[in-house]
């Protein structure tokens, strides 16, 4: 095996042993709640990163001004992620401070593919590896459009405003809280319960889009890897490079 070779499949197994770990962390459900800094909004967020309820205590007037509201509902929001983040990555830590897995197998290689082809094929190990090489060309340019795919509909910034204009706001693809904007006219006279319904309704329905489209670009993203991991089926491969098995 040559040096590169032999750096290849060092790569993947040291990216077999991190994808174990990640795949052993536990599946968090419970919510988190927090406030701002000026315990003036509480905000509590799903494990799935969806909002459940945003509180804005009465008299809030006298701590925040009515342009700052907004700023300090997002910061409620950050807070409540920001706990979610910490306990995701301590788990993380502990995941990676147990002693490494047993690395799983590589289902591919030259050898595998070239013991699938029947004798009477009268293929070279070199031919077969020449039409596997021709192989991952095709495959590299069907993962650069997925991936290219995949990255549009990731980055996509989704935008909902109420009926009325006075709550506007804008998530990330996977429904993190972008931005937040509220009509001061309407913060001045609108009873502070009123606010966290209409600001929650706003997001609920930004986040939903939000968590479709992403949702329907994993499942594109999984039907990708699903076919490209059939591949490590010598047989499969074999049929794929066009060598009758």
């Amino acid at each position: 095996m040559d040096r590169d070779t032999e750096q290849l499949y060092e790569a993947r197994e040291e990216m077999d042993r991190r994808q174990q770990r990640l795949e052993s962390l536990p599946v968090r459900t419970a919510d988190t709640e927090a406030d701002d800094p000026a315990g003036v909004v509480r905000v509590r967020v799903g494990s799935d990163g969806v909002v459940r309820s945003i509180t804005v205590q009465h008299g809030w007037q006298d701590t925040v001004a009515p342009s700052a509201l907004a700023d300090t509902i997002a910061a409620a929001y950050a807070s409540a992620g920001a706990q979610h983040v910490g306990t995701w990555v301590q788990d993380v830590e502990e995941a990676f401070e147990q002693p490494a897995p047993r690395t799983r197998p590589l289902p591919m290689t030259v050898e595998d593919v070239a013991a699938a082809i029947p004798d009477s094929a009268s293929l070279t190990e070199e031919q077969v590896m020449a039409r596997i090489s021709e192989l991952w060309a095709e495959i590299e340019s069907e993962l650069d459009t997925a991936i290219a795919d995949v990255e549009e509909r990731t980055t996509r910034v989704h935008r909902q405003s109420s009926p009325d204009g006075n709550v506007h706001v804008e998530v990330s693809a996977a429904g993190g809280l972008l931005n937040l904007e509220l009509r001061e006219s309407w913060l001045v006279r609108a009873h502070p319960a009123n606010i966290g319904r209409s600001v929650l309704a706003v997001l609920e329905q930004a986040q939903a889009q939000a968590v479709a489209s992403f949702g329907a670009a994993r499942a594109d993203a999984d039907a990708d890897i699903a076919r490209l991991t059939a591949l490590g089926s010598p047989t499969r491969l074999a049929r794929r490079a066009g060598l009758d098995v």
